[in-house]
């Protein structure tokens, strides 16, 4: 279990907010108690978040709306039979923030990923959830690795003329097609510069891996942009370098699947407060045997 350090102080500017939280000079400390639990992401689109329920009020395969019962020869329980429906790749997932702009309050990107490309990718922003409009800005899309079997696109947006330390309504997905439109998220704005105002960030690295993040990333996903401002990760994020690590996955590259899992399981946060991070050893080591025979 990671420990989350909350701080709490008056800056003028975001860069001072953070210069000042990294010198830890001026700040009030308090260790937040992380509360046990399962994490369950809103966005899961592989089959093995696919299983079978047997409860009256929703007997089948779950989440419905994402799977279906689909027999392979092979299969040996009801389960393994509940797959991902056709389409699902197109779906957004892992939505996640990040402040923009050279003058705080004033931006924010927007950041998704699809297993499938999109080429009509949109932003839509708005002052409430009823009144979204289309953005007028580029949408990036980067296919940053691929493999024979494997492809993944992430979709960058940056709104601007945004008001600081003010609430928006977004959603994001194919503009043409709104089956593959992500739900309606909020965020919002940065202070401005001149803000004296009380600034609340969370730092905090070294998550682990498997079992051992699980009460932390059930905490993460309780906050919303009424408790924090930011969330800064200090590294050593998924462990996906040690994917090897697990029997199964001895043979194989599962780094990617690994990341995807876990930009997934932060989702509720991520689309909720900006989350950036730095990278650590973790991140720029892969362990994986398939790294080393590469």
């Amino acid at each position: 279990m990671s420990a989350i350090l909350h701080f709490t102080g008056k800056f003028a500017s975001l860069r001072m907010q953070l210069q000042a939280l990294l010198a830890m000079k001026t700040f009030s400390l308090g260790l937040l108690a992380l509360a046990a639990g399962s994490v369950t992401a809103t966005v899961l689109v592989d089959d093995t978040i696919c299983a079978w329920s047997w409860s009256l009020s929703s007997l089948g395969c779950q989440p419905s709306a994402l799977c279906e019962y689909n027999f392979n020869v092979g299969d040996l329980t009801l389960s393994e039979s509940c797959r991902v429906r056709d389409g699902v790749n197109f779906y957004p997932q892992q939505v996640h923030l990040a402040y923009a702009g050279t003058t705080a309050g004033t931006a924010m990107t927007v950041s998704w990923a699809t297993y499938e490309e999109v080429d009509d990718s949109s932003l839509w922003v708005g002052t409430s959830a009823d009144s979204l409009t289309l953005v007028d800005t580029t949408v990036t899309s980067v296919n940053y690795y691929h493999d024979d079997s494997y492809d993944m696109y992430h979709h960058h947006a940056t709104v601007s003329s945004l008001s600081p330390h003010t609430k928006y309504y977004y959603k994001v997905g194919s503009k043409a097609q709104t089956t593959y439109q992500s739900d309606v998220y909020s965020f919002v704005t940065a202070r401005s510069a001149s803000d004296t105002s009380t600034f609340n960030v969370i730092i905090y690295g070294d998550a682990g891996d498997g079992d051992n993040s699980v009460d932390t990333l059930t905490y993460m996903n309780t906050l919303t942009s009424d408790d924090v401002d930011l969330i800064y990760q200090i590294g050593d994020i998924s462990y996906a370098d040690d994917d090897y690590l697990v029997a199964s996955q001895l043979t194989g590259f599962f780094y990617e699947e690994v990341y995807n899992k876990w930009m997934n399981s932060l989702a509720p946060v991520m689309s909720a407060i900006p989350y950036m991070v730095l990278v650590g050893n973790h991140e720029a080591e892969c362990h994986s045997p398939n790294c080393q025979l590469s």
